[in-house]
């Protein structure tokens, strides 16, 4: 089996187009490749000859459909509309990208008060350590850690990167997010007739992909004042409600909308399958028949692309980690402490 589809469209003048800087749009896409090979192994053995009927040999299979060599082109759709994640979130994701991606100085400086008080609250912490005191309950510790410490670290690279590595004369601007996912599919199924016994082993690895990009003319700067992603930031456990719903992320997406000159937008899915299908039978006493046994392997690749718009709806999205379960421990410790 060594088959491969591709469907699309073409940009007129895009050469041109490409050569005076013109925003290209993202276009439909779908490419559909399908390999595989097929093995049979028969080993022919003669048992006793029946005493009545037929004296014949037996194949228990009669050949080979093309639907064990993996997923049809229709089989992968309805995989990606099935397994794939919210490419809206992701597209949104992308924008917020975008919007945000020089170094968030409003928010460093509605923040800088706590910074400072951290820093203080350094001398106190090893002068108890030193009298042999801990310096702290563990879960105070701890967020200090992640949304201090951590996030203090995050800003300072992220301030590196405005000033060294971020190009603000750029008039077009690109970014794509998005996640990936493996699973597994096996299944064994037998069956027989008055000749022979056969199992089927059915085994497929599955890989799939979700992607959200956007292109856009969008002025970059080094440096960002944006007041309504920095009133959400500096609410109170806003970060807990962005593990379950993109409240920033479509904040910062409605800010790219109002920032943009132009875009386009996309989601994807890139679907890799990898089956070993099984066959083997075996016959029954009494008869003439192949032992058999047919082994097929298979690689189906799928990739589509399909135009969209940026969302500024907030998305149900669950980011829970081990760290965040940790975090949320950690937050319920410090309320049940203060009651």
């Amino acid at each position: 089996m060594n088959y491969k589809s591709t469907f699309g469209h073409t940009i007129p003048g895009f050469k041109k187009r490409l050569r005076d800087g013109d925003l290209l749009p993202h276009t439909s896409f779908e490419q559909y490749e399908h390999t595989g090979h097929c093995e049979y192994h028969f080993t022919w053995r003669r048992s006793s000859w029946p005493g009545t009927g037929d004296k014949q040999w037996t194949d228990p299979v009669g050949g080979n459909a093309q639907s064990i060599f993996g997923p049809s082109i229709e089989s992968c759709r309805l995989l990606c509309n099935e397994h794939g994640e919210d490419h809206a979130y992701y597209v949104q994701a992308a924008a917020a990208k975008l919007a945000t991606a020089g170094w968030d100085a409003l928010t460093f400086l509605s923040e800088l008060r706590k910074t400072i008080a951290m820093f203080m609250d350094v001398g106190h912490k090893l002068r108890r350590l030193m009298n042999g005191k801990p310096p702290g309950k563990p879960w105070d510790l701890w967020l200090e850690g992640r949304y201090g410490w951590r996030t203090l670290l995050l800003d300072l690279r992220e301030l590196d990167e405005a000033l060294h590595k971020l190009d603000v004369s750029r008039e077009i601007s690109s970014e794509r997010t998005g996640s990936s996912q493996i699973w597994n599919s096996n299944a064994v199924s037998s069956s027989s007739s008055v000749v022979w016994t056969q199992t089927i082993e059915d085994n497929n690895l599955y890989s799939l992909s979700t992607r959200g990009a956007v292109s856009a003319r969008i002025k970059l700067a080094r440096f960002q004042f944006n007041p309504l992603l920095t009133a959400w930031e500096t609410v109170k456990f806003s970060f807990v409600v962005d593990w379950i719903l993109s409240v920033g992320s479509s904040l910062a997406a409605l800010s790219f909308l109002a920032l943009q000159k132009e875009y386009t937008a996309s989601f994807g899915y890139k679907l890799s399958v990898e089956r070993e299908f099984r066959v083997t039978a075996v016959a029954k006493s009494g008869f003439i028949v192949d032992d058999y046994t047919n082994l097929t392997t298979a690689q189906v690749n799928y990739t589509t692309r399909i135009p969209t718009t940026v969302s500024f709806i907030p998305r149900f999205k669950l980011k829970i980690d081990g760290a965040k379960i940790i975090d949320l421990m950690s937050l319920i410790s410090q309320a049940l402490l203060r009651r």
